[in-house]
């Protein structure tokens, strides 16, 4: 049986080696990045605007029932929506400890 230090090399090779070609995939994929320190504010917004009408040319007009039910629930802002979760999960315990305490 070969020494324990032996067992280990080829393991500690092959982590090594995983680990630079990660590195060497995250090092590409940084520099595919576009640039976007020299874009100005108009160039952001055009880009935003065009990512947002590619995602409503894709997404389905369709909606499930999940969906109508949380529009239903959720209809406004988020900082409305937020105010109304919150009113929707601390309304009922409250309006039952009101209760048990009349009784």
């Amino acid at each position: 049986m070969p020494p324990p230090r032996l067992v280990w090399r080829p393991v500690y090779t092959f982590a090594l080696i995983v680990l630079l070609l990660a590195f060497n995939v995250v090092a590409k994929a940084g520099s595919q990045t576009p640039e976007v320190a020299h874009l100005n504010a108009l160039e952001i917004e055009d880009a935003l605007q065009d990512l947002n009408r590619h995602k409503l040319a894709t997404s389905p007009q369709t909606s499930g029932l999940t969906s109508r039910i949380f529009a239903v629930l959720f209809p406004g802002s988020p900082a409305v929506n937020a105010l109304l979760a919150t009113l929707y999960i601390s309304g009922p315990p409250s309006k039952k400890l009101l209760v048990d305490q009349r009784k």
